[in-house]
């Protein structure tokens, strides 16, 4: 029977994928059509996104194979980040931002798949 080797992510790449999907949020009200909430929806997700990938992309190697406890706040914050803004796009959409809506959606479905594929251990 073949070995399985397993698709993950490392923190770092995480950060960065984070990174880059909060600077994207970010820009997209020049992209979209939406209001003066959707607006700062977009800055406010975007930048704490940002802001939370930018806090994992690390240079220095870890030794062990348990979670950091970087690693740690961060898989809580993952979660806390995909419900927010999920109630946030929900909100948008009740409000009549569908464009903002559709772009905080679409940030919940790259941290959503994000938090799946990670490892969130660190490398030996």
């Amino acid at each position: 029977m073949p070995m399985r080797t397993s698709r993950r992510i490392s923190l770092s790449a995480h950060g960065a994928i984070e990174s880059l999907a909060g600077i994207v949020i970010m820009l997209s009200p020049i992209a979209l059509p939406v209001g003066a909430a959707g607006l700062v929806a977009l800055a406010v997700a975007g930048a704490i996104v940002t802001g939370a990938g930018l806090g994992l992309i690390s240079t220095s190697p870890r030794v062990g194979v348990l979670p950091s406890p970087r690693a740690s706040a961060h898989t809580g914050l993952d979660g806390v980040l995909v419900v927010a803004s999920a109630l946030g796009a929900l909100a948008l959409a009740i409000g009549g931002e569908a464009p903002a809506a559709l772009a905080l959606a679409a940030l919940v479905v790259v941290q959503a798949c994000l938090s799946f594929v990670t490892s969130y251990a660190a490398p030996v």
